[in-house]
C-alpha cells in the first residue's frame, strides 16, 4: 500500500462525573488496554445513554439544523423570524432574540465542526488500525507457519544425522524438501506496509491531542446567549414552538432555551467522549505498533534460521550420498569407513543444532510477538463501540450561515409592537397638502 493511498484514507459523550466508578477520569489517565471490560467501560460510560461519539455529533447537528422529529435552532430562529416579517418587523426585545439566537448558534456551529472533524478522524483511525491489525494477524500466522515448517526441516536433519552410520542399519536418508523452505517468504514488505499505517495512525492521534481544548470556551460563550434566551423565552421566545407546532402551547424543548441547554449537554457529553476514545485508541495503536515491530525481528530471526535449516538440510543430504560408498568400504576397511561416518555424522549433528536452536530462537519471538498483540481485543471493542459510524456524519447537511429575513443585521426594521403596521408616510403628506384642519379640501 503506498503513503500516498494511505494518507487519503486519512484526510479523507457522555455526562461529566468528579470521579469514574472504576476506571478513573481524564486526570487520573487512561486505562491500560488490558484493563477489564468493566474498567474500560466505567471509563467510556458506555451503554449510559445509548449514544456513541458518532451519535452525539448527529444529535447536536439536528439541535442546530433540526431533523428526525428534534427541534433545532435553526428553525425556530426561522419561524420566529418568518412571524416577524409577517407582522411588519420585530420590536426590540424580538431583535435583541433573533440575535442572540444567531450569536448562539454560530458558536454551536464552531463546536458542531471541531466535534464533526474530531470523530471523523478518529473513526478513520479506528478504521486504519483494524486494516493493520487484520494484516498483522495475517503476519503473525505466516511467521508460525514459517517457524512450523523450519522445525519439520531441522527434525529431519536429525533423522539425516541418526541414520548416519556404516554397521547396520546403514543410513536410510531422508527428505531433502522437509518443510518446503524455498516456499517461505519474507514478511518485510508487509510488514513496512502495516509500520505505515500505524505511523500514520499515531500522527493523526497526535494532531487530535487538545483539539477539543476550545469547547469549554465555545461552551461558556454559548452558556450566556443560553442564559438571555432563557430570559426572553418569557415573552417573544413562545413563538418558536408555536411557530413549529402551530399549536398555542409550547412544544417540548421548543424554546431556544431548551434547544441551546441541550446542544450544550451534546457538546460536553460529546467532547468528554472523544478525548477519553483517543486516549484509549492511542493505546491499542502503540499496543499494535509494538507487536508489529517484534514481528519484524521475528521475520528478520525467521529468514536467518530459515538460511541455516537450508544450509544444514542440503549438506546432510549431500553426506547422505557418500554412505553407499563408505558401505562398500566398511567390508574391506571398518576402521577407517567409521571413522569418516563419524566425521560426517557429527558435521550433520552440529549443522543441525546450530539451525534448530536459531529456529527455536526466531519461533519464540513469533510466539512473543504475537502475544504482544493479543491482550487488547476488548479495548478494541469498546473503543469501536465508542466511536460509532463516524462516516455517516459525511451525508448530514452543511452548516452554512444562518439567513434571516428581518432587517435584524442593519438595524432597519421597524420598531414597534406585534400588531404594528408599517405606515405609508407619503400619502399622510399628499393627504395634509390637499386638506384644510377642519376638513375641507382647499
Amino acid at each position: 500500500m503506498t503513503k500516498t493511498l494511505l494518507l487519503a484514507a486519512l484526510v479523507a459523550a457522555v455526562p461529566a462525573a468528579a470521579q469514574d466508578r472504576a476506571g478513573g477520569d481524564l486526570d487520573r489517565g487512561v486505562p491500560s488496554v488490558d484493563a477489564s471490560p468493566e474498567v474500560l467501560g466505567a471509563y467510556l460510560r458506555l451503554g449510559e445513554d445509548g449514544k456513541d461519539l458518532a451519535k452525539l455529533v448527529e444529535h447536536l447537528h439536528k439541535r442546530i439544523k433540526g431533523g428526525d422529529s428534534v427541534l433545532g435552532l435553526d428553525q425556530a430562529l426561522g419561524a420566529a423570524d418568518a412571524r416577524f416579517t409577517k407582522q411588519g418587523g420585530a420590536d426590540s426585545i424580538q431583535k435583541s432574540l433573533l440575535f442572540n439566537g444567531r450569536e448562539a448558534r454560530e458558536g454551536l456551529k464552531e463546536a458542531y465542526s471541531m466535534l464533526k472533524d474530531y470523530a471523523e478522524k478518529l473513526g478513520k483511525v479506528k478504521e486504519l488500525e483494524r486494516a493493520a491489525d487484520g494484516r498483522l494477524k495475517g503476519v503473525h500466522s505466516a511467521l508460525a507457519d514459517a517457524a512450523s515448517r523450519i522445525k519439520k526441516a531441522d527434525d529431519e536433519v536429525r533423522r539425516y544425522a541418526d541414520g548416519m552410520q556404516v554397521s547396520e542399519p546403514a543410513s536410510a536418508g531422508g527428505d531433502p524438501q522437509a518443510g518446503q523452505l524455498s516456499a517461505l517468504e519474507p514478511q518485510e514488505q508487509e510488514l513496512a506496509d502495516i509500520k505505515e499505517m500505524l505511523d500514520l495512525c499515531k500522527d493523526a492521534l497526535n494532531e487530535l491531542d487538545g483539539k477539543l481544548d476550545g469547547i469549554d470556551a465555545l461552551k461558556a460563550k454559548v452558556e450566556r446567549h443560553g442564559e438571555k434566551a432563557g430570559m426572553l423565552d418569557k415573552g417573544a421566545g413562545a413563538v418558536l414552538s408555536v411557530s413549529l407546532t402551530g399549536k398555542g402551547s409550547q412544544a417540548a424543548g421548543g424554546t431556544s432555551k431548551d434547544i441551546i441547554a441541550d446542544s450544550l449537554a451534546t457538546m460536553k457529553r460529546a467532547a468528554d467522549l472523544g478525548k477519553k476514545v483517543r486516549g484509549v485508541m492511542q493505546g491499542i495503536v502503540e499496543r499494535t505498533a509494538l507487536s508489529a515491530e517484534k514481528a519484524r525481528e521475528a521475520d528478520k530471526a525467521l529468514t536467518e534460521a530459515k538460511g541455516k535449516s537450508l544450509a544444514a538440510l542440503a549438506g546432510a543430504e549431500e553426506r547422505h550420498q557418500e554412505f553407499p560408498a563408505l558401505r562398500a568400504e566398511w567390508d574391506n576397511n571398518p576402521q577407517e569407513a567409521e571413522a569418516r561416518a563419524g566425521k560426517l555424522k557429527s558435521q550433520t549433528q552440529g549443522e543441525g543444532a546450530a539451525a534448530a536452536a536459531a529456529g527455536a530462537a526466531a519461533g519464540a519471538q513469533a510466539a512473543a510477538a504475537k502475544a504482544a498483540g493479543a491482550t487488547c481485543a476488548c479495548a478494541k471493542n469498546k473503543a469501536t463501540k465508542a466511536v460509532g459510524e463516524p462516516a455517516k456524519l459525511e451525508s448530514l447537511k452543511k452548516l452554512g450561515e444562518l439567513a434571516l429575513n428581518t432587517p435584524v443585521q442593519d438595524g432597519s426594521a421597524p420598531v414597534g409592537g406585534a400588531s404594528s403596521k408599517r405606515l405609508d408616510t407619503t400619502k399622510m403628506k399628499s393627504l395634509l397638502k390637499s386638506a384644510s384642519f377642519d376638513g375641507r379640501r382647499r
